[in-house]
């Protein structure tokens, strides 16, 4: 019997996304405020995030819609709105929504034996709204980058048109192979990723069209979609998948995904509601069991366990006011700053910070989100 190697091109399914919640029912975290301010914030849906570079003015509001959207007019969406308008940005300013693959799929399914990145192609379905003060005319363009960031940093920069206003249009981009050998990492977050520009400066259009050494460039020739106030951009049905023709988008089974994003980031809070929240739905609870002193701990185990080992951001909030860094106490009626003591990939232990108010019997309430960063 004769073996034949089996090349990862074989091993991919036709038409397998490589990209998870493109069709944004996850939305663990809600609607999100006042983004535009770092590298690395939430968005309203899960596993896309806004990077925002070089203190760019423009701010926005990220939620997820109702399931109304899409060239199906039955999806949810992710929409980006301007609340704050940035019409002449700096060289370098830059906003984009990012979305990071999983490190294994890509070394699974996007290299080659050799190393070299395959074809693939990047589609989903996008609507473009302009306010009455926008200088933006369609046919408009919007950026869409690929950046592989492993041993060797590279990118690909390409714009979609969008045809009309205020009209679902599903748009791909094709990405050509790149020869560059070993150019994505495994069991690394964030080495390979799929951008959408929202709006850069002069120093963040790219010029080629082709692989090139990596930037963080938004667009070749993209639309300042932050012109003016109540611009917005809205995408969903986003997939990314091997070989060089887009096929139909298909809504993976939503439990599995949720599973998913929940290694990335999670909540004790319900689904869709913003962390600070005044609710008492998916509150944490415990008694007081050492009467009078700082040394009760209380230990939580997510419900699912992170991708790495390595500490994630966790934050507690009381759920009487939504404060952060605090636990309610029930029984008294008052906020105890709290002292994270270890968190890892399976959960967290956090005590009081000092004895106060902390009675035998004392009945403690508080909310947590945990956040892997990648």
């Amino acid at each position: 019997m004769t073996l034949t190697k089996v090349h990862p091109e074989m091993l991919v399914s036709p038409g397998r996304n490589l990209l998870h919640n493109g069709d944004m029912r996850i939305n663990q975290m809600g609607t999100q405020t006042g983004v535009g301010t770092t590298s690395d914030e939430l968005s309203a849906c899960d596993r896309f995030k806004y990077s925002s570079l070089s203190s760019p003015s423009g701010r926005l509001t990220s939620s997820r819609e109702a399931a109304t959207g899409g060239v199906d007019g039955h999806s949810y969406w992710l929409k980006t709105l301007y609340t704050t308008a940035d019409a002449s940005p700096s060289s370098l300013a830059a906003q984009f929504i990012n979305n990071s693959l999983e490190d294994g799929d890509v070394q699974r399914y996007l290299l080659a034996a050799d190393g070299t990145l395959l074809a693939h192609m990047v589609s989903f379905d996008v609507i473009a709204h302009i306010d009455g003060a926008s200088s933006i005319t369609f046919p408009a363009k919007m950026g869409v980058a690929v950046r592989a960031s492993g041993s060797t940093e590279r990118q690909y920069v390409a714009d979609v048109i969008i045809n009309a206003a205020d009209t679902w249009e599903r748009v791909s981009v094709a990405v050509p192979t790149d020869s560059t050998v070993d150019n994505v990492a495994n069991d690394v977050g964030g080495t390979y990723s799929i951008s959408f520009g929202l709006y850069g400066g002069s120093g963040r259009k790219s010029s080629t069209g082709a692989w090139e050494a990596s930037g963080t460039d938004v667009s070749v020739a993209g639309d300042n979609w932050a012109d003016a106030s109540g611009n917005y951009i809205g995408i969903t049905n986003v997939k990314v998948e091997v070989g060089s023709t887009a096929t139909d988008f298909e809504s993976p089974v939503a439990s599995t995904e949720l599973n998913h994003c929940q290694r990335y980031w999670q909540s004790s809070y319900d689904m869709g509601v913003t962390p600070g929240t005044v609710t008492d739905v998916g509150r944490e609870s415990f008694m007081i069991v050492n009467d009078g002193s700082n040394q009760n701990y209380f230990r939580v185990n997510y419900p699912v366990q992170l991708r790495t080992s390595s500490t994630p951001d966790v934050t507690i909030y009381t759920a009487s006011a939504g404060t952060a860094g605090k636990y309610d106490n029930q029984t008294d009626g008052t906020e105890i700053a709290i002292t994270l003591v270890e968190a890892d990939a399976k959960g967290f232990t956090i005590r009081p910070t000092s004895g106060t108010n902390q009675n035998l019997g004392d009945y403690i309430t508080f909310h947590w989100t945990a956040n892997e960063r990648n």
